[in-house]
Protein backbone atom coordinates (compact mmCIF):
# COMPACT_ATOMS: atom_id res chain seq x y z
CA UNK A 1 0.00 0.00 0.00
CA UNK A 2 2.94 2.30 0.68
CA UNK A 3 4.05 1.90 -2.90
CA UNK A 4 0.57 2.57 -4.22
CA UNK A 5 0.21 5.82 -2.30
CA UNK A 6 3.60 7.21 -3.51
CA UNK A 7 2.68 7.21 -7.22
CA UNK A 8 -0.07 9.86 -7.04
CA UNK A 9 2.23 12.14 -5.00
CA UNK A 10 4.97 11.84 -7.67
CA UNK A 11 2.48 12.55 -10.44
CA UNK A 12 1.08 15.59 -8.57
CA UNK A 13 4.59 16.88 -7.93
CA UNK A 14 5.51 16.52 -11.62
CA UNK A 15 2.28 18.21 -12.65
CA UNK A 16 2.89 21.16 -10.36
CA UNK A 17 6.48 21.55 -11.68
CA UNK A 18 6.39 20.47 -15.33
CA UNK A 19 9.95 21.69 -16.01
CA UNK A 20 11.53 19.96 -13.00
CA UNK A 21 12.12 16.60 -14.68
CA UNK A 22 13.14 18.08 -18.00
CA UNK A 23 15.62 20.42 -16.28
CA UNK A 24 17.73 17.51 -15.08
CA UNK A 25 17.33 14.98 -17.88
CA UNK A 26 20.57 16.29 -19.48
CA UNK A 27 23.47 17.05 -17.18
CA UNK A 28 25.26 20.35 -17.71
CA UNK A 29 28.46 20.07 -19.73
CA UNK A 30 31.87 19.99 -18.07
CA UNK A 31 33.37 23.36 -17.37
CA UNK A 32 35.09 24.83 -20.39
CA UNK A 33 38.84 25.18 -19.91
CA UNK A 34 40.95 27.33 -22.17
CA UNK A 35 42.54 25.03 -24.73
CA UNK A 36 39.55 22.73 -25.16
CA UNK A 37 37.68 22.63 -28.47
CA UNK A 38 35.28 25.56 -28.24
CA UNK A 39 33.36 24.36 -31.30
CA UNK A 40 32.53 21.03 -29.65
CA UNK A 41 31.86 22.49 -26.20
CA UNK A 42 29.53 25.19 -27.52
CA UNK A 43 27.51 22.52 -29.34
CA UNK A 44 27.09 20.50 -26.11
CA UNK A 45 26.13 23.68 -24.24
CA UNK A 46 23.45 24.52 -26.83
CA UNK A 47 21.98 21.01 -26.41
CA UNK A 48 21.91 21.59 -22.67
CA UNK A 49 20.02 24.87 -23.10
CA UNK A 50 17.55 23.31 -25.54
CA UNK A 51 16.84 20.53 -23.07
CA UNK A 52 16.07 23.03 -20.31
CA UNK A 53 13.32 24.60 -22.38
CA UNK A 54 12.50 28.26 -22.78
CA UNK A 55 14.83 30.36 -20.65
CA UNK A 56 15.19 34.07 -20.26
CA UNK A 57 18.23 35.87 -21.56
CA UNK A 58 19.54 36.34 -18.03
CA UNK A 59 19.06 32.63 -17.19
CA UNK A 60 21.09 31.72 -20.28
CA UNK A 61 23.89 34.05 -19.19
CA UNK A 62 23.85 32.54 -15.70
CA UNK A 63 24.03 29.03 -17.15
CA UNK A 64 26.92 30.08 -19.40
CA UNK A 65 28.95 31.64 -16.60
CA UNK A 66 28.37 28.62 -14.36
CA UNK A 67 29.78 26.31 -17.05
CA UNK A 68 32.97 28.31 -17.69
CA UNK A 69 36.22 27.88 -15.80
CA UNK A 70 37.65 30.72 -13.71
CA UNK A 71 40.19 31.61 -16.43
CA UNK A 72 37.49 31.71 -19.10
CA UNK A 73 35.24 33.92 -16.91
CA UNK A 74 38.15 36.32 -16.36
CA UNK A 75 38.66 36.65 -20.12
CA UNK A 76 34.91 37.16 -20.62
CA UNK A 77 34.95 39.94 -18.02
CA UNK A 78 37.86 41.58 -19.84
CA UNK A 79 35.91 41.46 -23.10
CA UNK A 80 32.84 43.11 -21.49
CA UNK A 81 34.78 45.91 -19.74
CA UNK A 82 33.76 48.40 -18.46
CA UNK A 83 30.42 46.63 -18.06
CA UNK A 84 29.66 43.23 -16.48
CA UNK A 85 28.55 40.01 -18.28
CA UNK A 86 25.28 39.97 -16.27
CA UNK A 87 24.42 43.54 -17.19
CA UNK A 88 21.03 43.74 -18.89
CA UNK A 89 22.55 45.83 -21.68
CA UNK A 90 24.67 42.86 -22.76
CA UNK A 91 22.72 40.08 -24.46
CA UNK A 92 23.47 36.34 -24.30
CA UNK A 93 24.07 36.24 -28.06
CA UNK A 94 26.64 39.04 -27.70
CA UNK A 95 28.53 36.96 -25.12
CA UNK A 96 28.49 33.88 -27.39
CA UNK A 97 29.69 35.92 -30.38
CA UNK A 98 32.57 37.32 -28.32
CA UNK A 99 33.56 33.85 -27.13
CA UNK A 100 33.33 32.47 -30.68
CA UNK A 101 35.72 35.14 -31.93
CA UNK A 102 38.05 34.47 -29.01
CA UNK A 103 38.20 30.69 -28.97
CA UNK A 104 37.26 29.45 -32.43
CA UNK A 105 40.41 28.29 -34.23
CA UNK A 106 41.31 30.37 -37.22
CA UNK A 107 42.18 28.10 -40.14
CA UNK A 108 43.49 28.56 -43.67
CA UNK A 109 41.12 26.76 -46.01
CA UNK A 110 43.79 26.13 -48.64
CA UNK A 111 46.23 24.74 -46.06
CA UNK A 112 43.57 22.52 -44.48
CA UNK A 113 42.59 21.11 -47.88
CA UNK A 114 46.22 20.39 -48.65
CA UNK A 115 46.51 18.49 -45.36
CA UNK A 116 43.27 16.67 -46.16
CA UNK A 117 44.52 15.26 -49.46
CA UNK A 118 47.81 14.19 -47.85
CA UNK A 119 46.09 11.93 -45.30
CA UNK A 120 47.06 8.25 -45.61
CA UNK A 121 45.38 5.14 -44.25
CA UNK A 122 48.50 3.71 -42.58
CA UNK A 123 47.76 0.98 -40.02
CA UNK A 124 44.13 2.00 -39.44
CA UNK A 125 41.16 0.14 -40.91
CA UNK A 126 39.16 1.35 -43.89
CA UNK A 127 36.23 2.53 -41.77
CA UNK A 128 38.51 4.29 -39.31
CA UNK A 129 40.17 6.07 -42.22
CA UNK A 130 36.75 7.23 -43.47
CA UNK A 131 36.03 8.70 -40.02
CA UNK A 132 39.37 10.53 -40.04
CA UNK A 133 38.61 11.93 -43.51
CA UNK A 134 35.19 13.23 -42.48
CA UNK A 135 36.64 14.87 -39.37
CA UNK A 136 39.37 16.56 -41.41
CA UNK A 137 36.90 17.67 -44.09
CA UNK A 138 34.93 19.63 -41.50
CA UNK A 139 37.68 22.26 -41.30
CA UNK A 140 38.27 22.41 -45.07
CA UNK A 141 35.01 24.24 -45.89
CA UNK A 142 34.48 22.37 -49.13
CA UNK A 143 31.60 23.66 -51.28
CA UNK A 144 28.47 21.61 -50.72
CA UNK A 145 28.42 20.41 -54.32
CA UNK A 146 32.02 19.20 -54.04
CA UNK A 147 31.94 17.73 -50.51
CA UNK A 148 31.11 14.12 -51.46
CA UNK A 149 33.52 14.17 -54.37
CA UNK A 150 36.31 15.48 -52.12
CA UNK A 151 35.72 12.67 -49.61
CA UNK A 152 35.85 10.08 -52.40
CA UNK A 153 39.04 11.53 -53.89
CA UNK A 154 40.71 11.76 -50.48
CA UNK A 155 39.79 8.14 -49.75
CA UNK A 156 41.23 6.91 -53.07
CA UNK A 157 44.46 8.86 -52.56
CA UNK A 158 44.94 7.59 -49.00
CA UNK A 159 44.43 3.82 -49.39
CA UNK A 160 47.35 1.45 -50.23
CA UNK A 161 48.52 1.04 -53.82
CA UNK A 162 46.89 -2.34 -54.50
CA UNK A 163 43.48 -0.94 -53.46
CA UNK A 164 43.95 2.41 -55.19
CA UNK A 165 44.67 0.81 -58.57
CA UNK A 166 41.37 -1.10 -58.42
CA UNK A 167 39.42 2.00 -57.36
CA UNK A 168 40.89 4.08 -60.17
CA UNK A 169 39.86 1.47 -62.74
CA UNK A 170 36.35 1.14 -61.26
CA UNK A 171 35.71 4.91 -60.89
CA UNK A 172 33.33 4.85 -57.87
CA UNK A 173 30.81 7.71 -57.87
CA UNK A 174 30.61 8.22 -54.09
CA UNK A 175 32.34 7.33 -50.83
CA UNK A 176 30.10 4.39 -49.77
CA UNK A 177 30.65 2.72 -53.14
CA UNK A 178 34.42 3.25 -52.88
CA UNK A 179 34.45 1.88 -49.32
CA UNK A 180 32.53 -1.25 -50.32
CA UNK A 181 34.86 -1.92 -53.25
CA UNK A 182 37.97 -1.34 -51.10
CA UNK A 183 36.73 -3.80 -48.47
CA UNK A 184 36.21 -6.40 -51.21
CA UNK A 185 39.78 -5.93 -52.51
CA UNK A 186 41.22 -6.09 -49.00
CA UNK A 187 39.30 -9.27 -48.21
CA UNK A 188 40.51 -10.90 -51.45
CA UNK A 189 44.14 -10.04 -50.68
CA UNK A 190 43.83 -11.40 -47.15
CA UNK A 191 42.45 -14.67 -48.52
CA UNK A 192 45.33 -15.00 -51.00
CA UNK A 193 47.96 -14.27 -48.35
CA UNK A 194 46.44 -16.86 -46.02
CA UNK A 195 46.41 -19.69 -48.55
CA UNK A 196 48.81 -22.61 -47.81
CA UNK A 197 52.10 -22.65 -49.70
CA UNK A 198 53.26 -25.55 -51.83
CA UNK A 199 55.80 -27.98 -50.42
CA UNK A 200 58.50 -26.62 -52.74
CA UNK A 201 58.01 -23.09 -51.44
CA UNK A 202 58.05 -24.27 -47.84
CA UNK A 203 61.30 -26.16 -48.29
CA UNK A 204 63.02 -23.28 -50.04
CA UNK A 205 61.89 -20.76 -47.45
CA UNK A 206 63.03 -23.03 -44.64
CA UNK A 207 66.55 -23.32 -46.08
CA UNK A 208 66.81 -19.58 -46.64
CA UNK A 209 65.55 -18.88 -43.13
CA UNK A 210 68.21 -21.10 -41.59
CA UNK A 211 70.97 -19.46 -43.59
CA UNK A 212 69.77 -16.02 -42.58
CA UNK A 213 69.72 -17.02 -38.92
CA UNK A 214 73.34 -18.08 -39.12
CA UNK A 215 74.18 -14.71 -40.60
CA UNK A 216 72.21 -12.96 -37.85
CA UNK A 217 74.26 -14.70 -35.17
CA UNK A 218 77.49 -13.55 -36.79
CA UNK A 219 76.50 -9.96 -37.45
CA UNK A 220 74.13 -9.36 -34.60
CA UNK A 221 71.60 -7.86 -36.96
CA UNK A 222 67.90 -8.42 -37.11
CA UNK A 223 66.76 -10.67 -39.92
CA UNK A 224 63.41 -11.84 -41.23
CA UNK A 225 62.53 -14.86 -43.36
CA UNK A 226 62.59 -14.06 -47.04
CA UNK A 227 59.18 -15.65 -47.51
CA UNK A 228 57.38 -12.94 -45.53
CA UNK A 229 55.26 -10.59 -47.64
CA UNK A 230 57.53 -7.72 -48.59
CA UNK A 231 54.66 -5.36 -49.24
CA UNK A 232 53.56 -5.40 -45.56
CA UNK A 233 55.93 -3.51 -43.27
CA UNK A 234 59.66 -3.38 -43.84
CA UNK A 235 60.11 -6.87 -45.30
CA UNK A 236 62.26 -6.85 -48.45
CA UNK A 237 62.56 -9.43 -51.20
CA UNK A 238 65.88 -11.26 -50.80
CA UNK A 239 66.25 -11.56 -54.59
CA UNK A 240 65.96 -7.90 -55.62
CA UNK A 241 65.47 -5.80 -52.47
CA UNK A 242 62.04 -4.42 -53.37
CA UNK A 243 59.09 -4.41 -50.96
CA UNK A 244 56.10 -4.79 -53.26
CA UNK A 245 56.08 -8.59 -53.76
CA UNK A 246 56.99 -11.95 -52.25
CA UNK A 247 60.28 -13.57 -53.12
CA UNK A 248 58.60 -16.58 -54.72
CA UNK A 249 56.99 -14.16 -57.20
CA UNK A 250 60.22 -12.26 -57.97
CA UNK A 251 61.41 -12.23 -61.57
CA UNK A 252 65.04 -12.49 -60.40
CA UNK A 253 64.75 -16.02 -58.97
CA UNK A 254 66.67 -17.35 -61.99
CA UNK A 255 69.02 -14.36 -62.33
CA UNK A 256 72.75 -14.99 -61.85
CA UNK A 257 74.52 -12.60 -59.48
CA UNK A 258 77.38 -10.64 -61.04
CA UNK A 259 79.30 -10.77 -57.76
CA UNK A 260 79.13 -14.35 -56.50
CA UNK A 261 77.88 -16.07 -59.72
CA UNK A 262 75.05 -17.76 -57.81
CA UNK A 263 71.47 -17.90 -59.01
CA UNK A 264 68.53 -16.41 -57.16
CA UNK A 265 69.47 -12.77 -56.58
CA UNK A 266 71.07 -9.69 -58.10
CA UNK A 267 74.32 -8.00 -57.12
CA UNK A 268 72.59 -5.18 -55.21
CA UNK A 269 71.39 -7.60 -52.48
CA UNK A 270 74.29 -10.07 -52.61
CA UNK A 271 75.24 -11.10 -49.08
CA UNK A 272 78.72 -12.12 -50.13
CA UNK A 273 79.33 -8.56 -51.31
CA UNK A 274 77.97 -7.04 -48.12
CA UNK A 275 79.98 -9.39 -45.88
CA UNK A 276 83.41 -10.05 -47.40
CA UNK A 277 85.14 -13.09 -45.95
CA UNK A 278 88.57 -11.50 -45.87
CA UNK A 279 89.43 -9.24 -42.92
CA UNK A 280 89.71 -5.51 -43.55
CA UNK A 281 93.23 -4.45 -44.52
CA UNK A 282 94.92 -1.36 -43.24
CA UNK A 283 96.04 1.18 -45.79
CA UNK A 284 99.73 1.28 -46.53
CA UNK A 285 101.80 4.14 -47.85
CA UNK A 286 101.20 3.07 -51.45
CA UNK A 287 99.43 5.32 -53.88
CA UNK A 288 95.77 4.45 -54.48
CA UNK A 289 95.22 2.64 -57.77
CA UNK A 290 92.04 1.79 -59.62
CA UNK A 291 92.60 -1.29 -61.77
CA UNK A 292 90.01 -2.71 -64.13
CA UNK A 293 90.10 -6.50 -64.06
CA UNK A 294 87.30 -8.01 -66.05
CA UNK A 295 87.63 -11.77 -65.59
CA UNK A 296 84.54 -12.19 -63.43
CA UNK A 297 81.42 -12.20 -65.57
CA UNK A 298 80.84 -15.11 -67.91
CA UNK A 299 79.87 -13.75 -71.31
CA UNK A 300 79.44 -16.08 -74.23
CA UNK A 301 81.72 -15.45 -77.21
CA UNK A 302 82.97 -17.30 -80.24
CA UNK A 303 86.66 -16.55 -79.50
CA UNK A 304 88.48 -18.75 -76.95
CA UNK A 305 90.72 -17.06 -74.34
CA UNK A 306 94.52 -17.41 -74.55
CA UNK A 307 96.29 -19.26 -71.76
CA UNK A 308 99.94 -19.32 -70.76
CA UNK A 309 101.77 -21.94 -68.66
CA UNK A 310 103.74 -20.59 -65.71
CA UNK A 311 105.45 -21.93 -62.60
CA UNK A 312 104.67 -20.18 -59.34
CA UNK A 313 107.03 -21.16 -56.53
CA UNK A 314 107.68 -24.36 -58.48
CA UNK A 315 103.99 -25.20 -58.93
CA UNK A 316 102.69 -25.33 -62.57
CA UNK A 317 99.81 -22.90 -63.02
CA UNK A 318 97.96 -22.19 -66.25
CA UNK A 319 97.05 -18.51 -66.38
CA UNK A 320 94.84 -16.59 -68.71
CA UNK A 321 96.75 -13.99 -70.74
CA UNK A 322 94.73 -10.78 -70.54
CA UNK A 323 96.19 -7.51 -71.79
CA UNK A 324 92.98 -5.78 -70.68
CA UNK A 325 93.79 -6.41 -67.01
CA UNK A 326 96.06 -3.93 -65.25
CA UNK A 327 97.26 -6.42 -62.63
CA UNK A 328 97.89 -10.13 -62.19
CA UNK A 329 95.49 -12.09 -60.00
CA UNK A 330 95.31 -15.60 -58.54
CA UNK A 331 92.47 -17.15 -56.54
CA UNK A 332 92.80 -18.19 -52.92
CA UNK A 333 92.95 -21.88 -53.90
CA UNK A 334 96.18 -21.40 -55.91
CA UNK A 335 97.61 -19.20 -53.15
CA UNK A 336 97.19 -22.16 -50.79
CA UNK A 337 98.87 -24.54 -53.30
CA UNK A 338 101.99 -22.37 -53.48
CA UNK A 339 102.39 -22.61 -49.68
CA UNK A 340 100.60 -19.39 -48.77
CA UNK A 341 103.24 -16.70 -49.30
CA UNK A 342 102.82 -13.78 -46.86
CA UNK A 343 100.15 -11.25 -47.76
CA UNK A 344 100.57 -7.54 -47.23
CA UNK A 345 97.91 -4.84 -47.32
CA UNK A 346 97.41 -3.10 -50.63
CA UNK A 347 95.57 0.02 -51.70
CA UNK A 348 95.01 -1.36 -55.20
CA UNK A 349 91.32 -1.74 -56.03
CA UNK A 350 90.10 -4.02 -58.81
CA UNK A 351 86.82 -3.61 -60.66
CA UNK A 352 84.92 -5.72 -63.18
CA UNK A 353 83.82 -4.43 -66.56
CA UNK A 354 80.40 -3.65 -65.06
CA UNK A 355 81.94 -1.55 -62.27
CA UNK A 356 81.56 -4.06 -59.42
CA UNK A 357 84.52 -4.10 -57.05
CA UNK A 358 86.47 -7.35 -56.55
CA UNK A 359 87.40 -7.97 -52.88
CA UNK A 360 91.19 -8.31 -52.48
CA UNK A 361 92.67 -10.48 -49.71
CA UNK A 362 96.09 -8.87 -50.11
CA UNK A 363 99.23 -8.71 -52.24
CA UNK A 364 102.07 -11.25 -52.27
CA UNK A 365 105.50 -11.36 -53.91
CA UNK A 366 106.19 -14.69 -55.61
CA UNK A 367 108.79 -16.19 -57.94
CA UNK A 368 107.34 -16.93 -61.38
CA UNK A 369 109.06 -18.77 -64.23
CA UNK A 370 107.90 -18.28 -67.83
CA UNK A 371 109.89 -19.88 -70.66
CA UNK A 372 112.96 -20.40 -68.44
CA UNK A 373 112.91 -16.74 -67.40
CA UNK A 374 112.40 -16.22 -63.65
CA UNK A 375 111.28 -13.03 -61.95
CA UNK A 376 110.05 -11.89 -58.57
CA UNK A 377 106.69 -10.28 -59.27
CA UNK A 378 103.70 -9.04 -57.26
CA UNK A 379 100.33 -10.79 -57.46
CA UNK A 380 96.92 -10.01 -55.95
CA UNK A 381 94.98 -12.74 -54.13
CA UNK A 382 91.19 -12.84 -54.43
CA UNK A 383 88.44 -15.20 -53.34
CA UNK A 384 87.40 -17.09 -56.47
CA UNK A 385 88.51 -15.35 -59.67
CA UNK A 386 90.42 -17.19 -62.38
CA UNK A 387 94.24 -16.80 -62.51
CA UNK A 388 94.97 -13.84 -64.80
CA UNK A 389 98.30 -12.61 -66.13
CA UNK A 390 97.89 -8.88 -66.57
CA UNK A 391 100.09 -6.03 -67.75
CA UNK A 392 101.87 -5.75 -64.40
CA UNK A 393 104.11 -8.71 -65.38
CA UNK A 394 104.88 -7.68 -68.96
CA UNK A 395 108.04 -5.71 -68.16
CA UNK A 396 109.45 -8.45 -65.91
CA UNK A 397 109.29 -11.00 -68.77
CA UNK A 398 110.06 -8.66 -71.71
CA UNK A 399 106.58 -9.04 -73.16
CA UNK A 400 105.97 -6.43 -75.87
CA UNK A 401 102.50 -6.50 -77.37
CA UNK A 402 103.51 -4.23 -80.23
CA UNK A 403 105.89 -6.91 -81.48
CA UNK A 404 103.59 -9.84 -80.76
CA UNK A 405 100.57 -8.82 -82.84
CA UNK A 406 101.36 -11.61 -85.30
CA UNK A 407 100.56 -14.14 -82.59
CA UNK A 408 97.76 -12.18 -80.97
CA UNK A 409 95.85 -10.94 -84.02
CA UNK A 410 92.66 -12.35 -82.51
CA UNK A 411 93.34 -10.95 -79.07
CA UNK A 412 90.70 -8.22 -79.55
CA UNK A 413 88.04 -10.91 -79.18
CA UNK A 414 89.71 -12.49 -76.15
CA UNK A 415 90.58 -9.31 -74.26
CA UNK A 416 88.60 -8.79 -71.05
CA UNK A 417 88.58 -12.54 -70.48
CA UNK A 418 85.30 -13.44 -72.17
CA UNK A 419 84.39 -17.01 -71.19
CA UNK A 420 83.28 -19.38 -73.94
CA UNK A 421 81.24 -22.55 -74.19
CA UNK A 422 81.86 -23.97 -77.67
CA UNK A 423 85.66 -24.17 -77.55
CA UNK A 424 88.35 -24.79 -74.97
CA UNK A 425 91.01 -22.20 -74.06
CA UNK A 426 93.80 -21.89 -76.60
CA UNK A 427 97.24 -22.46 -75.12
CA UNK A 428 99.64 -19.70 -76.14
CA UNK A 429 103.35 -20.57 -75.93
CA UNK A 430 105.06 -18.25 -73.52
CA UNK A 431 108.11 -18.04 -75.74
CA UNK A 432 106.10 -16.46 -78.53
CA UNK A 433 105.57 -13.40 -76.36
CA UNK A 434 109.16 -12.84 -75.33
CA UNK A 435 111.69 -10.65 -77.09
CA UNK A 436 114.15 -13.37 -78.32
CA UNK A 437 111.45 -15.21 -80.28
CA UNK A 438 110.01 -12.00 -81.68
CA UNK A 439 113.34 -11.05 -83.25
CA UNK A 440 112.88 -13.95 -85.69
CA UNK A 441 109.59 -12.48 -86.82
CA UNK A 442 110.96 -8.96 -87.23
CA UNK A 443 111.48 -9.26 -90.97
CA UNK A 444 107.95 -10.56 -91.56
CA UNK A 445 106.40 -7.81 -89.46
CA UNK A 446 108.33 -5.03 -91.24
CA UNK A 447 107.40 -6.46 -94.63
CA UNK A 448 103.72 -6.57 -93.72
CA UNK A 449 103.89 -2.98 -92.48
CA UNK A 450 105.59 -1.76 -95.64
CA UNK A 451 102.94 -3.45 -97.80
CA UNK A 452 100.19 -1.82 -95.76
CA UNK A 453 101.76 1.63 -96.15
CA UNK A 454 102.10 1.18 -99.90
CA UNK A 455 98.47 0.07 -100.33
CA UNK A 456 97.01 3.09 -98.49
CA UNK A 457 99.45 5.99 -98.90
CA UNK A 458 96.74 8.67 -98.60
CA UNK A 459 95.73 7.38 -95.17
CA UNK A 460 99.25 7.53 -93.74
CA UNK A 461 100.30 10.76 -95.45
CA UNK A 462 101.44 13.62 -93.22
CA UNK A 463 99.07 16.47 -92.46
CA UNK A 464 95.29 16.62 -92.14
CA UNK A 465 93.01 14.77 -94.52
CA UNK A 466 90.11 16.28 -96.38
CA UNK A 467 86.52 15.31 -97.15
CA UNK A 468 85.76 14.42 -100.79
CA UNK A 469 82.07 13.54 -100.48
CA UNK A 470 80.70 16.95 -99.52
CA UNK A 471 81.75 20.47 -98.60
CA UNK A 472 82.58 20.76 -94.94
CA UNK A 473 84.44 23.10 -92.65
CA UNK A 474 85.97 22.44 -89.26
CA UNK A 475 85.94 25.30 -86.75
CA UNK A 476 88.72 25.05 -84.18
CA UNK A 477 89.41 27.30 -81.22
CA UNK A 478 92.84 28.88 -81.14
CA UNK A 479 93.39 28.12 -77.46
CA UNK A 480 91.83 24.64 -77.52
CA UNK A 481 93.62 21.95 -75.53
CA UNK A 482 93.49 18.26 -76.50
CA UNK A 483 91.41 16.06 -74.18
CA UNK A 484 92.09 12.37 -73.65
CA UNK A 485 88.93 10.26 -73.73
CA UNK A 486 88.95 6.52 -73.13
CA UNK A 487 87.90 4.47 -76.15
CA UNK A 488 84.29 3.39 -75.99
CA UNK A 489 83.64 -0.38 -75.92
CA UNK A 490 82.48 -1.95 -79.15
CA UNK A 491 78.84 -3.14 -79.08
CA UNK A 492 78.46 -6.92 -78.86
CA UNK A 493 76.46 -6.95 -82.09
CA UNK A 494 79.49 -5.60 -84.00
CA UNK A 495 82.09 -7.90 -82.45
Amino acid sequence: MATGTSVPKLERHAASSPSLLTSYQVAPPDKYNIGDSWKTWSLVFKVYLEERGTLSDKDKKVALLSCLSIKAVEELQAICEPSEPLNDAIKFEDLMDSLNKRYLERTNDTLERNKFFQLRMGASSLKEFVTVLKKAAASCKFPTAYYNMALTDGFILGVPDHIRSTLIRSKPSNLPEALELAETVQLSKSSLDARPQSSGDLNINQIQRKGHQRTTQKKGQKGQPSSAPAGNGDQRCQSCGRTDHLRRNCRHLETTCNHCSKKGHIEAVCRAKQKPSSPPLQRSGQKNQRVTCVRVNNVESVAPPFSILTKMEGVPVEMEFDCGAGCSIIPRSIWKKIKKPPLRPTSTRCFTYTGAEIPIDGEASITVVIDERAARVPVLVTANTAPIMGRSWFASFDIDLRKSLIHLKKMDNAVNAVATKPSAPTALPAASLTAPRLEKEKGTTEASLAALLNDYPEVFAEGLGYCTKLKASLQLKDDAKPVFIKARPLPFALK
